[in-house]
């Protein structure tokens, strides 16, 4: 039926199939090959089912082979629909059946590129935490993965266009481990791309600021700011979008303080716990001498006086004006 010409019986025999692998996976791989051909059926419905199937029928033995095709599929199809659904089952199967993390790496990059904003962004931070977590079991093997994520990612800046997406594992990468990159790629290098990715034109306001937060982790790194860096800076701490001119901001404050800046962006430190020191003690003694220089101590919302009271005093003059108008 799978076989068949007749939309109607390749819609049967994909049905049966997916019956039969509820009961017994193996039984319905023999057919992987044919049912991977009902994706090019111009039918969506039955697309659909193929693509359900393909994905019950995929275990660790045959996922290189059927993400293979499904990206093959994702690359040539123009449905934004069926897009959206192959992305989402190759990052699922990818997720539970990668037999290494290169091959992980190297399959989401392509979902990635082929996917863009159909991409949901909880699975870049998945990908990043793999990164910096590695599998926790064999240090060599993860500063490895770290290391060939680092070399990917430095080569795909190259490429002219790259989604959003993929842009900000790259920029994340590149600012945390972009010291490990190797074959003669120095640090001012990583940084020359990244300057010259600001240019890019990108989907998302935020996506800029990705590139110079990576930026900013380096020039901690090379304990200067280079001369391109500080252009940028100069040019965006300007800019209308307040969170890119506070990163840029922060980036030259931190420069002129290069003790400060290592201390606050140490070399691979993605995965280290924060002390956090809710009461602010460290700033007692700026606190003490702004004091005894005449300044007025915080007072909380309940001891403020009332004449400080701004909301209340605008809801007492708009209650007054409705009152006056009623009277009238």
């Amino acid at each position: 039926f799978v076989s068949s010409d007749n939309h109607n019986l390749k819609y049967l025999g994909i049905k049966a199939l997916a019956g039969i692998v509820q009961v017994n996976q193996k039984y319905a791989l023999e057919h992987q090959l044919v049912v991977v051909d009902c994706l090019e059926d111009p039918d969506e419905t039955l697309k659909r089912k193929t693509l359900d199937l393909l994905y019950r029928m995929t275990n660790a033995g045959n996922v290189v082979f059927v993400v293979d095709k499904l990206i093959s599929h994702l690359r040539e199809t123009s449905d934004d629909a069926f897009r959206a659904s192959l992305t989402e089952r190759i990052t699922q199967l990818a997720e539970r059946y990668a037999p290494d993390n290169s091959w992980f790496i190297r399959t989401m990059n392509g979902v990635f590129e082929l996917g863009g904003e159909l991409v949901r962004p909880d699975v870049a931070h998945n990908l990043m935490r793999l990164i910096a977590e590695g599998s926790g079991e064999d240090d060599e093997a993860d500063m490895a993965l770290r290391r060939f994520a680092a070399a990917t990612y430095y080569s795909m800046l190259d490429r002219p266009i790259l989604p959003d997406i993929l842009v900000c594992v790259i920029c994340w990468v590149l600012g945390e481990y972009g010291y490990l990159i190797g074959g003669g790629v120095a640090l001012e290098d990583v940084v020359d791309k990244l300057v010259d990715a600001v240019e890019r034109q990108f989907d998302a306001p935020s996506t800029r600021c990705w590139v110079v937060v990576a930026i900013t982790k380096l020039v901690a790194q090379l304990g200067a700011m280079p001369a391109q860096v500080a252009e940028v800076c100069g040019k965006y701490k300007q800019s209308s979008q307040v969170l890119l001119s506070k990163y840029c901001s922060e980036l030259e404050g931190l420069a002129a303080e290069v003790g400060t800046m290592h201390a606050a962006l140490p070399t691979d430190a993605s995965c280290e716990d924060l002390e956090v020191d809710p009461a602010l003690g460290f700033l007692d003694a700026y606190v003490a001498e702004a004091l005894s220089r005449g300044a007025q101590p915080y007072l909380a919302p309940g001891e403020r006086p009332d004449e400080l009271d701004v909301g209340g005093s605008i809801s007492a003059a708009g209650g007054a004006h409705g009152g006056g108008g009623g009277g009238g």
